[in-house]
């Protein structure tokens, strides 16, 4: 009888629970539905407030935003010296002074002149080419012992020899030579002399700086005087190479008849026959380029008869028959 009792006490009990949940779910709905319908609308005299604006992220007009690498400064005026981040500092591969007269806005007569001045140099660097290759050699010289006291000097008197333009009467009323910067200076505008000065100094000056870091990275010393050398220097080599390329273009010299004709002893076989069986075996008809690299290789193992059959197979004219006397 207990049990039937407890039994039924539940029973009524889930009962009136689930009348009461019942009654609470629809009064909210018909109470839900009651707001929904008092502010659907805004009446005549209220007006709606409009939502503000989102708000700008936080980085949108940041000068520095995330994530961004540390700023470069860029040069307002006209420079030769690269702007981006790098180290090494990226050269130049021709030599200031042209790049120089690139930079600049000259007109159309002020570039005559100056190209007239560039062609002047290399008519007199080609000549000097085919008459001795001692300038090459004195450019290998220096550049092997470039980290000596010695090099330094070596370089100073070649860029000083190579770096110049005979003058003519016309130009500063006398004969004689001049620095190939100079010469450049003189025939354009006071005013584009000067930003053409500035730009080649600006671009040395940057360079010794590179030369000088480096040095000091690799725990070394370099003074400036002689990482200044060292930029002149490969303004040479520049200027010698496109003359010795000159020099080849169009005489189609194959690589096996200047071996042949070169004949290395046994004891050059390192130093040359090697250089020259490589070329043979790449490229029968060789270009300047590849000339040039061959020549720096064995050009310093030569025979004083070597060099100059070697000369007048890619020249076409022997230096020792044409050397001035």
């Amino acid at each position: 009888m207990a049990r039937r009792t407890l039994a039924l006490v539940v029973h009524a009990a889930f009962v009136s629970a689930a009348f009461s949940i019942a009654v609470l779910t629809g009064g909210a709905s018909h109470q839900s539905a009651a707001l929904s319908l008092d502010v659907d609308e805004p009446g005549e005299s209220e007006t709606a407030t409009p939502l503000p604006p989102p708000e700008p992220e936080p980085w949108a007009f940041d000068p520095e935003p995330l994530l961004a690498g540390p700023a470069v400064a860029v040069a307002s005026s006209r420079t030769l010296v690269p702007t981006e981040l790098r180290n090494p500092m990226r050269r130049l591969d021709r030599t200031p002074e042209e790049a120089a007269l690139d930079a600049l806005n000259l007109t159309r007569i002020q570039r005559a002149q100056a190209d007239e001045v560039l062609a002047r140099h290399q008519s007199w660097l080609d000549e000097c080419m085919r008459q001795d290759l001692e300038p090459l050699e004195r450019l290998l010289e220096a550049r092997s012992s470039a980290a000596t006291e010695e090099g330094r000097r070596l370089g100073v008197a070649l860029y000083e020899q190579v770096m110049v333009v005979p003058e003519s009467t016309v130009a500063v009323g006398v004969g004689g030579r001049s620095s190939l910067r100079e010469a450049l200076a003189r025939v354009v505008s006071e005013t584009c002399s000067v930003e053409f000065l500035r730009l080649v100094h600006d671009y040395e000056s940057a360079a010794v700086a590179d030369e000088v870091a480096q040095a000091r990275d690799r725990k070394q010393v370099l003074p400036p005087t002689r990482a200044l050398a060292r930029i002149r220097l490969a303004a040479v080599a520049i200027s010698l190479r496109r003359s010795f390329e000159r020099q080849v273009a169009g005489r189609g010299a194959r690589s096996a008849d200047v071996l042949e004709a070169i004949d290395p002893w046994h004891e050059q076989d390192s130093n040359v026959r090697k250089p020259l069986e490589q070329l043979r075996d790449r490229v029968e008809v060789p270009n300047g380029r590849d000339w040039y690299d061959v020549a720096a290789r064995v050009l310093p193992s030569l025979s004083r008869e070597q060099r100059t059959t070697f000369a007048r197979i890619l020249f076409g004219v022997s230096p020792v028959d044409t050397a001035p006397q």
